[in-house]
């Protein structure tokens, strides 16, 4: 049978077993257990007002709570005794009278977060005073100040009455605001209406924006794994030419008006990364459905006929 080991409490002085039965749980301490029993960490004074309020001691501050007549409050930051009521106390439900400690006129001062004296509306770039006036609250933090709209006041109604009740079967575009049938909409599974909030021709437009380098590069490193810094070394490898036909490349973009740069060849079956090879070759390439009889049946071909011609 196990000997249960004795510990004596901090403050009684009494020996009890030590397990959770008769000492409270402690990670912080050496044997995971509290230094005193239960009954006297219950009966511990309560230190968190002296905390609070270092200068005073508890029993000033119990003083100054029977001085305040009785339906009455004080109020934690400017020390004004009002009515505990609703009309000067907000509501709090874990607080002790289900009110505030703090008064309605000194919880809307530190409303307005005293740091940020000036806001620049996203909009209209106008500077604006950080407070009600012009900006309208758009969440508020733990500590009870206020996170303000990054658009102000006349620009958010603006752009309020633009957004007017829709008709069965159409979608405003969040981009041009133009109210559009629902087929001019792309598909969106991750929305709650199952279409994209922008439509098909404003998202044309953005996509034409964007630089034609960058979606190239974007593509060779989603379908083939290989970044700009590894073409460039292949390109240098071929010495800017076609692998095939040892040809620069002479097509030109229709979309930026400059030649293309050469294409990745690669194995559709097996997904692995060729040499560089020009339009041409390319595409001649996928036509011969990268068979090696059929390019050489077809190079027979043209040897015979260029045979037959010069006689």
């Amino acid at each position: 049978m196990d000997i249960v080991s004795q510990k004596q409490c901090e403050d009684c002085k009494k020996y009890f077993p030590a397990t959770p039965m008769h000492f409270p749980l402690d990670r912080y301490n050496e044997h995971g257990i509290h230094s005193k029993c239960r009954h006297c960490y219950k009966c511990r004074p309560k230190q968190k007002f002296h905390l609070a309020n270092p200068s005073k001691s508890p029993s000033d501050l119990s003083l100054d709570r029977k001085l305040i007549p009785e339906g009455m409050k004080k109020c934690r930051s400017c020390k004004a005794v009002l009515s505990a009521t609703c009309d000067y106390f907000n509501v709090h439900k874990s607080g002790r009278d289900g009110l505030r400690t703090i008064c309605k006129k000194c919880s809307d001062k530190g409303k307005e977060n005293p740091i940020a004296k000036e806001k620049k509306c996203n909009k209209c770039l106008q500077l604006f005073p950080a407070t009600r006036e012009f900006f309208s609250p758009a969440k508020r933090t733990n500590k009870g100040d206020i996170v303000w709209r990054s658009v102000c006041r006349e620009c958010y109604q603006e752009s309020r009455k633009k957004y007017e009740p829709l008709l069965e079967g159409e979608k405003q575009c969040g981009t041009c605001l133009k109210r559009k049938p629902v087929c001019d909409f792309h598909r969106n599974s991750g929305v709650r209406d199952g279409l994209n909030s922008i439509c098909k021709l404003c998202t044309s437009e953005r996509q034409r924006s964007i630089p034609i380098e960058k979606i190239r590069e974007y593509n060779r490193r989603r379908d083939y794994g290989i970044s700009p810094q590894e073409y460039d070394i292949r390109f240098s490898e071929q010495g800017g030419a076609c692998a095939v036909c040892r040809m620069a490349e002479t097509c030109i973009d229709p979309r930026s008006g400059k030649v293309k740069p050469l294409s990745l060849d690669h194995n559709h079956q097996t997904k692995q990364n060729r040499g560089l090879l020009c339009h041409a070759c390319n595409v001649a390439l996928g036509y011969m459905r990268d068979d090696p009889k059929n390019i050489r049946a077809l190079a027979d071909y043209a040897e015979l006929w260029q045979y037959r011609e010069l006689g």
